[in-house]
């Protein structure tokens, strides 16, 4: 916005959310699971996110005056393809270095430590860089922005290269060298390495398996998706644009001391939010009893509904302290919908609602949204049983499944605010039917409705 992008096409470039979701994800998936590097399956995919993170990040710090916006908007669908890239091959790398009894635990520290770099995010967001640094002008935003690239550049690598030389990966052997080798290993309980089956498979497998993955997933875990669809039809707009929301109410709403105070909002709602997810489990009781999911869906409601109020709250919000207030109490709605989903979903997988047929090979496609594939150490193996790729091919890739219900909400919510956006640059302010001063208030209400039709979902047997 700094940079002269009209809020209508604004909403255009958040499109590169959905796109890198819908095609990404799922392609990253399946060419890591057939990657033959001596490096393993997924550190050269997480490696070339990360230079893609790094370059966009810096392009858009340092782009130059004269090409600011064509530069930056590229460099922005340039960053979240990358990122993509990156998560998703982290994801899969938790699946494929942990034993399976581990995995849960595993991911708690994922989501913690994902939590823990929200909230550091956005209090280097906040803090005045060019002061603390003393490299430009106080309080300026072109300098500020660099700083933060600069810092995010060299917080990314340094956290990559923990990962890098910590995680074992034993790579993936081709099936014709190793098919003599894998029949001697599997007689003798040692079996290492084994085909991905995504090597036989075309290019246009990993979109196939959205298809499929939306079209077999369970019945209750296609109610906490439908759930979802609605939920994030609310949720999008507020990441999107409520740090613009709380910044608009300050008195020079184009300075850098507004920019900081969006900011600071996120960093209230990254630190109630964290707080949240760690404290909110203590509210339901023991998990894998009947009322552990009835109690589950009881908070995300109470959640939605917290969530509608103090979005319609915001037509009353005239001040920048009262707009942090709300967006920093929205943490508590924010850290439930990053909770009990998952819990939920947990909670079915844990009661062999989404087994294989044997009952011994768990869908770990559901976290790193690849096909499963045997591998040593897992408790499968441990246990006396193992996971056969055939088995696990055949059920669906639930992670492209679910996948679908958050990409489609991001692309109807980017039109959606596009389409207000529009009305109000075409409206003469005098008649405006949306108020251009409070334009970002009013995709926040309009869009707040969804989360009621979510939370009354939660009550739909």
């Amino acid at each position: 916005m700094s940079l002269g992008v009209s809020k209508p096409v604004l909403a255009l470039v958040w499109l590169a959310g959905p796109l890198s979701g819908l095609l990404v994800q799922p392609l990253v998936g399946a060419l890591s699971d057939a990657s033959l590097s001596r490096y393993g399956r997924r550190r050269p995919f997480i490696l070339v996110g990360v230079v893609g993170i790094c370059a966009s990040v810096l392009a858009i710090a340092f782009a130059p005056g004269s090409f600011a916006i064509p530069v930056t908007v590229a460099a922005f669908y340039t960053l979240d393809f990358s990122l993509n890239t990156a998560m998703a091959a982290s994801r899969a790398l938790i699946v494929d270095v942990t034993p399976v009894h581990l995995q849960a635990s595993t991911n708690s520290w994922a989501s913690g430590m994902q939590g823990l770099g929200t909230v550091f995010g956005y209090f280097a967001g906040f803090v005045d860089l060019t002061q603390l640094f003393g490299t430009v002008d106080s309080g300026d935003s072109v300098g500020q922005l660099r700083i933060l690239g600069v810092i995010t550049c060299a917080v990314l690598v340094f956290t990559t290269a923990v990962t890098f030389f910590s995680a074992v990966e034993t790579p993936l052997k081709n099936p014709i060298e190793v098919s003599e080798e894998e029949e001697e290993d599997e007689a003798e309980g040692t079996l290492e390495n084994v085909s991905s089956p995504t090597l036989s498979k075309s290019c246009w497998t990993p979109f196939q398996d959205i298809l499929t993955g939306y079209t077999h997933l369970p019945r209750r875990i296609y109610r906490v998706c439908v759930i979802q669809f609605w939920a994030w039809l609310s949720w999008f707009p507020f990441c999107f644009y409520a740090s613009s929301w709380v910044a608009s109410k300050h008195t020079n709403p184009e300075s850098e001391a507004a920019v900081r105070a969006g900011s600071f909002s996120l960093l209230c709602n990254a630190i109630v939010s964290l707080g949240t997810m760690v404290l909110a489990p203590s509210l339901t009781g023991a998990s894998h009893n009947a009322s552990y999911i009835p109690c589950l869906l009881k908070i995300w409601s109470a959640s939605l509904v917290l969530f509608f109020l103090l979005m319609q709250s915001t037509i009353w919000m005239k001040t920048v302290n009262g707009a942090i207030v709300i967006v920093g109490a929205v943490g508590i709605s924010w850290g439930i919908a990053l909770w009990v989903p998952l819990g939920i979903i947990s909670e079915h997988l844990v009661n062999d609602e989404v087994l294989s047929s044997d009952g011994g090979c768990p869908q770990a496609t559901l976290i790193a949204g690849t096909n499963a594939y045997r591998r040593i150490g897992s408790s499968n193996a441990e246990n006396g049983t193992r996971c056969d790729s055939s088995t696990a091919e055949a059920q669906p890739n639930l992670s492209a499944g679910l996948n679908v219900f958050i990409v489609i909400p991001q692309l109807l919510s980017s039109l959606l605010t596009g389409f207000i956006f529009w009305v109000a640059s075409q409206s003469a302010p005098q008649t405006s039917m949306v108020p251009h001063d409070d334009v970002f208030g009013v995709c926040l209400r309009a869009c707040s409705v969804f989360a009621l039709v979510s939370a009354w979902l939660c009550w739909v047997k």
